[in-house]
């Protein structure tokens, strides 16, 4: 398994970069199936929203793993995957009621991939993105503005949430 994911790593100028592609793939086939398991799931409670804000990351996934086996800037593909991960958690908090507190907590993840991918200066401008992404998902909560759809198992959906997110991390 692990040869055919080097197979979409470029080569790179030195280790540490070929290890930062590695991981950036590796992270994205983690990634891809998290969203898979949420878009059943979620398709099978019919949360049609939160199928939307999960689904958009099987779309995103591999166009920004093909761009980076061509050879992408690697930076931009980790500022977008960042955007359309950062995407799907806030839009997942929205998606549902009562709303899943543990798909904005996943949002921790955005900073944390960043330092790691980017650097500090990456870290630290996702950290602030981070934040004020999830102050205004959490301030349109407060203000009512959520998609709607009634999840009949909320408690189940928020533990499976919760289990899926500290895989992830």
């Amino acid at each position: 398994f692990r040869r055919s994911l080097d197979q979409w790593v470029p080569p790179g100028p030195d280790e540490e970069s070929r290890l930062r592609s590695l991981f950036f793939v590796r992270a994205w086939v983690v990634a891809l199936g998290f969203a898979a398991l949420s878009v059943v799931f979620f398709g099978a409670l019919h949360l049609w929203p939160q199928v939307g804000a999960y689904g958009q990351l099987l779309f995103v996934g591999p166009l920004l793993l093909v761009l980076h086996r061509r050879g992408t800037p690697f930076e931009r593909l980790v500022h977008a995957s960042l955007a359309a991960v950062s995407l799907a958690f806030g839009l997942g908090f929205l998606a549902e009621v009562p709303s899943d507190h543990t798909s904005l907590a996943l949002l921790l993840l955005v900073p944390m991939l960043a330092i790691f991918l980017l650097g500090k200066r990456g870290g630290l401008t996702w950290l602030f993105i981070s934040l004020v992404w999830g102050g205004f998902v959490s301030f349109s909560e407060d203000r009512g503005w959520i998609a709607g759809s009634v999840d009949p198992f909320s408690a189940e959906t928020h533990v499976v949430n919760f289990a899926l997110g500290i895989g992830l991390a």
